[in-house]
């Protein structure tokens, strides 16, 4: 239960951070924090057995705000389940 505590903060940490990463672009001083890449399949694969069809993908954006952030949200996940003693 605590691992997944702190998943689920570090998830909406990286989340947030992309969207601060992005809204911090347009401010000069600032652009550093949107710096990032993409890594994943642009394009899904699709495995078709004819009677099944499957679709795999995934894909992810990272920037450096989305990291700051998710580390930070991870230690916060960390002391809330410390504080829910699980």
């Amino acid at each position: 239960m605590r691992k997944t505590i702190i998943a689920i903060f570090g998830i909406v940490g990286m989340l947030l951070g992309f969207y601060l990463g992005e809204l911090a672009s347009s401010v000069s001083w600032l652009k550093w924090l949107a710096i990032g890449g993409e890594i994943g399949f642009k394009n899904p694969v699709v495995l078709d057995l004819s009677f099944l069809q499957i679709t795999f993908g995934l894909w992810f954006k990272i920037s450096v705000c989305g990291v700051l952030c998710m580390v930070i949200f991870g230690f916060i996940g960390r002391a809330v389940a410390r504080w829910l003693k699980v």
